[in-house]
């Protein structure tokens, strides 16, 4: 969701609502105008709007609701960096094997 850089002129509401593909494209899927978010619960989000459909020079508007839910960033699977203690942690712990 954003400010619309259309800022409520012809009919457009002030939010839109951006629906962009998983692949990391620009160009976004789906675009709703007017967007309100219109429920939040923890399976997702409920957002909904007017999507419009232009065929030559004629506008077509469609009410659109869409369910989406947030993705998380993508990590890096690296394993953890190793600790610079941890052979004097080693050190330490079999000095006191040896002590029981």
């Amino acid at each position: 969701m954003r400010d619309s850089t259309y800022q409520g002129r012809d009919g457009r509401g002030r939010q839109v609502c951006l629906l962009m593909p998983q692949t990391g494209g620009v160009v976004p899927v789906v675009e709703l105008f007017s967007a309100r978010l219109l429920r939040i619960e923890e399976r997702g989000i409920l957002i909904g709007g007017h999507e419009e459909f232009w065929n030559r020079k004629q506008r077509t508007t469609y009410v659109q609701v869409l369910w989406a839910w947030p993705m998380p960033p993508e990590s890096a699977d690296e394993p953890p960096p190793a600790s610079v203690s941890s052979p004097e942690v080693r050190r330490l712990l079999e000095a006191l094997d040896a002590m029981a």
